[in-house]
């Protein structure tokens, strides 16, 4: 259902021309919370084609990472050997990770010490999405 809701979106806006919706920003920040609730905020961005998405731990957040789910993928800030798994690759803050996305497509991630990898479709633990249009 989320995935649905994110593909009608971008069907809908992101891009430049004709429309009245702005182009997508090059480069965009997704706080890494622990407090009130583990979440990435916000859990749906856009950015542009070969634009940058830096994830940053927000103070005092603990044991995270950022995990690559599905396809389209991008290159993970950690590992993920079995989902919902507490691995050696977490992060506390202060920690920034970037990644910039060459293609377009819509890219799921979680962190595996909070969430699952169905945690992006189903909303429940940690998870997220990063909507990439031309």
């Amino acid at each position: 259902m989320m995935l649905a809701m994110i593909l009608g979106g971008v069907a809908c806006g992101g891009g430049s021309g004709s429309d009245n919706n702005p182009p997508a920003p090059n480069a965009i920040t997704i706080m890494v919370k622990s407090t009130p609730t583990r979440e990435f905020k916000p859990r749906v961005d856009t950015v542009a084609k070969a634009g940058t998405v830096t994830w940053s731990w927000e103070a005092g957040s603990q044991d995270h990472n950022v995990i690559s789910t599905g396809s389209p993928s991008f290159t993970s800030n950690g590992t993920a050997t079995l989902p919902g798994t507490q691995d050696v690759d977490w992060f506390d803050a202060p920690h920034q990770y970037q990644f910039s996305f060459a293609s377009t497509g819509i890219y799921k991630y979680y962190c595996s010490t909070h969430g699952t990898s169905a945690s992006p479709d189903n909303l429940t633990g940690m998870g997220g999405f990063v909507v990439v249009v031309p």
